[in-house]
């Protein structure tokens, strides 16, 4: 039989004498995932989705769409990564692909991001990489921390036969050669603060047209800051009409986390307070009321004012308001003056009557509860220490993960109210014949107000808590639908 194909045997009927039908057609995100388990040493994807599990990392496929462009069709690629050096929180990245049908712009985008992610794990472990997906080692000092990075690139654009030498022309024009991440990331500090102990992904694209640039960076997956970053004029080299640069990287910690210094902080605030939707770090009533900025260090005889009142205080928390910061930016409301009640010192007011406190006493001492008597009646250890808790709350906020809730919102005064409104809304709906609503807009400003007694504040109107700003802005009202309380400045 040498030369010659074997033929496979017709199907034919089913045990039950049915002729079998079609293949069933294979979802776009599954033909993603299959494409990006061919490319990932040890990968399978998971029986009835479009999730990849490898001994490195794990990658959810998703694609939202492919659109026309030209004579092609461009796939919007999405991946979720996590599992190995990157921890268990998904990190977001997008690749998009680009062949003359949906299926090949599907195939060619996970066949990229396989590439690139690949290369990246293969360089911090030490092995070449694939000729296709040049690598860049090196090490940088983030913030009195030391961080090895890794960086490849994906570029493309309209250029002729000699693109790739004119794209590198445009990249050195830029300054970075052979990637722009390295001197951005080591030179600029352009990035948060760091203090977690997974790798951080860091992701950068660059798209520039006769007149006109577009830069973005990702950080954790997510959006961040790029006020100042490549603004330097640079026109395109003769030939090119477009091009669009994309470099992905991942910073893996050599060193424990250094004490947290002052000005990392405020960068990294600075950088959130970008962010202005209502799911947001700076998008709700807790951030107006410290906007951002970080309240002035105590200098020694301060400091010792404060311990007459509380007792020692833990040593983190005391290098803490020595270096980096009194009472202002932080999570909820912002960090408050330190006063003693009891055996805690309450550190942050939450919203809807909850707060985070400070044991001082006994085995407890030093680690970090939050009293949630407004919502889920409950108090609970939430950190191991100050030190913990405020850097938790940091990376939170970069990462974008929505609102910093260590407790259960359903809990929350306003969420019942939310609730009776949209109750009756559908209720009204339903005996007039209308679709069901899914908004509470029209609402005025000031419409929720509740008051109460909270065990950190006298009895009054009380401000919410970001998890009811986020659910209310779900359901199509602004932050100001809620009256103002203590924390903001109202009086009982």
């Amino acid at each position: 039989m040498f030369g010659r194909r074997r033929r496979e045997p017709a199907p034919g009927p089913d045990e039950q004498g049915a002729e079998p039908g079609p293949p069933a057609p294979v979802s776009l995100d599954a033909l993603l995932a299959a494409v990006v388990a061919e490319h990932l040493d040890g990968a399978e994807v998971e029986e009835g989705t479009a999730r990849v599990v490898s001994p490195e990392v794990t990658v959810l496929c998703h694609v939202p769409g492919v659109t026309d462009l030209g004579r092609q069709r461009q796939a919007a690629c999405f991946f979720q990564l996590s599992g190995g050096r990157l921890g268990g929180t998904p990190v977001f990245t997008s690749v998009p692909g680009y062949g003359p049908s949906e299926q090949e712009a599907v195939a060619q985008g996970g066949h990229s991001l396989a590439g690139l992610v690949s290369a990246l794990l293969g360089a911090i472990d030490g092995r070449e990489p694939a000729a296709a997906h040049p690598v860049v080692r090196c090490q940088v000092e983030l913030d009195g921390r030391r961080f090895g990075l890794v960086v490849a690139g994906l570029d493309r654009g309209s250029a002729g036969p000699d693109g790739s030498a004119r794209l590198a022309e445009l990249r050195e024009a830029l300054g970075g050669t052979p990637f722009l991440l390295p001197p951005l990331i080591g030179d600029v500090g352009c990035l948060p603060l760091l203090q977690g102990d997974d790798a951080v992904l860091v992701s950068l694209f660059v798209a520039q047209w006769p007149s006109s640039r577009t830069v973005e960076l990702k950080v954790h997956g997510a959006d961040w800051t790029t006020t100042g970053l490549l603004d330097d004029p640079v026109e395109l080299p003769a030939g090119v009409e477009a091009a669009l640069l994309r470099e992905l990287a991942m910073l893996v910690p050599l060193d424990p986390p250094a004490p947290m210094r002052r000005e990392a902080v405020q960068r990294t605030l600075d950088g959130l307070s970008e962010r202005r939707a209502p799911r947001q770090a700076a998008g709700w009533q807790g951030w107006a009321v410290h906007g951002g900025r970080l309240g002035p260090v105590l200098d020694d005889e301060q400091l010792a004012a404060v311990e007459t009142g509380t007792g020692p205080l833990p040593d983190d928390v005391r290098d803490f308001l020595l270096r980096v910061a009194g009472p202002g930016a932080g999570p909820g409301y912002g960090l408050l003056p330190l006063r003693r009640v009891g055996d805690v010192v309450p550190l942050a007011h939450a919203g809807c009557g909850n707060a985070w406190v400070l044991a001082l006493e006994g085995e407890r001492r030093g680690t970090v509860w939050l009293d949630a008597s407004g919502s889920a009646g409950e108090t609970t250890q939430v950190a191991s220490s100050f030190t913990e808790w405020f850097t938790d709350w940091l990376d939170a906020a970069v990462r974008d993960t929505g609102p910093w809730l260590q407790y259960d919102v359903r809990g929350c005064s306003p969420v019942g109210v939310m609730s009776q409104v949209l109750d009756a809304r559908s209720e009204h709906a339903a005996a007039a014949g209308e679709p069901e609503p899914t908004s509470l807009a029209g609402l005025p400003d000031g419409a929720i107000c509740t008051v109460g007694d909270a065990t950190y504040l006298p009895h009054g109107p009380m401000d919410p808590c970001h998890g009811c700003v986020s659910l209310a802005g779900s359901l199509g009202l602004a932050p100001t639908v809620f009256a103002p309380g203590l924390l903001m400045g109202a009086t009982g």
